[in-house]
């Protein structure tokens, strides 16, 4: 763990991921919140936000606040609200950059991007990006600096909230979701249980791969087919060690591998090796799947983010070192550690936070 030494051939592109610069580390983040644990008091009687709902969202531009505020239920402003401070926090860190300075956008696919992001930037996260998700229990994020990266998290149905459904009546529904080949997959993983586990874990790498290229709602997931051994078989067999696994690297840190075995074809047309990489880790039941590709596969209408990308073409060597560095693994933090690193600041909050 640690910080590792890197090395910078020419062309730029040519960055050897040896492991993390401190900077670089910086920018390379893997986070999340448990939001079902965050106590907050909801909003007044007469629909006024709490005094530490207020205290946060003064954090945010004055034109963001009502896309938190225009949820009614408490857990969905929770959501929203952690979503805006997670992207902000790894943006002000890595780079630097005052809060009320940072301007966030997003491409028409619904991808998130940091706009104005300073120049000086461009020599240790060329091609920074970052994809937000959150489900069940968790809000979380993943940044990258040189590859493009797209991020879900899939909670077990008994954390979604809503009516039950049987796995017949869910799979039913999805039908369309899932090729031939994957339903085949899904259905031979067991019982109910471990074919519901398996459906999450498909439609996790799914949403992953799409979030990364920015093609939101455009892109038909039955075209899009992933080929996997047996992980959720593996990953029941050792649930034990891996919910301790998961404990402890979300405490200390550390890195992920990315998984060798999980390859994905788009209309029939297999990746490229080296093109795409999938790492995936269970906390507390919820998939946390990050997808990591080539900036040449970004989705973009009006052209904005991909404007951003200082390296949007790597050559395939590049490419391959990219999408297989080791990945940080996810670190569980509070709302406390979101904050602008501000003495009095984080004073007031937990004055705020005080019942």
């Amino acid at each position: 763990r640690g910080v590792w030494p890197f090395f910078f051939f020419f062309p730029a592109q040519h960055l050897v991921f040896r492991g993390l610069s401190t900077a670089m580390e910086g920018a390379r983040q893997r986070l999340y919140v448990n939001q079902e644990a965050w106590d907050v008091q909801g909003p007044a009687a007469d629909g006024r936000p709490s005094a530490e709902l207020a205290f946060l969202l003064d954090l945010l531009p004055e034109e963001t606040r009502p896309a938190v505020l225009r949820f009614r239920q408490l857990a969905d402003q929770k959501r929203a609200l952690l979503s805006q401070l997670l992207q902000r926090h790894v943006i002000s860190t890595a780079f630097g950059v005052p809060w009320a300075e940072i301007e966030l956008q997003r491409t028409k696919g619904r991808k998130p991007f940091f706009a104005n992001r300073p120049s000086d930037t461009h020599e240790i996260a060329p091609n920074f990006n970052f994809n937000v998700s959150h489900e069940g229990w968790f809000v979380g994020i993943a940044s990258e600096t040189h590859s493009i990266v797209g991020f879900d998290i899939a909670a077990p149905q008994q954390h979604r909230g809503g009516p039950h459904s049987s796995a017949q009546q869910l799979f039913s529904t999805l039908r369309s979701t899932c090729t031939g080949d994957e339903w085949s997959c899904i259905l031979a993983a067991g019982p109910e249980e471990a074919q519901q586990a398996d459906f999450r874990l498909h439609w996790s790498l799914k949403e992953a791969f799409s979030k990364a290229r920015g093609d939101g709602l455009g892109l038909d997931f039955g075209t899009v087919n992933f080929v996997h051994r047996s992980v959720v078989a593996e990953a029941a067999a050792a649930q034990a060690a891996a919910d301790s696994t998961a404990a402890d690297s979300a405490d200390q840190g550390g890195c992920v591998q990315p998984d060798p075995h999980i390859a994905v074809t788009l209309n029939g047309s297999v990746q490229p090796p080296g093109t795409w990489a999938f790492t995936t880790e269970t906390i507390d039941g919820h998939c946390f799947t990050v997808a990591r590709g080539s900036p040449a596969c970004v989705v973009d209408a009006y052209g904005v983010f991909r404007r951003t990308l200082q390296l949007p073409r790597p050559d395939r060597q590049a490419l391959a070192d990219w999408v297989q560095a080791p990945a940080p693994a996810f670190r569980r933090v509070t709302v406390a550690d979101l904050l602008p690193a501000d003495p009095s600041l984080r004073e007031e909050y937990a004055a705020v936070r005080r019942p």
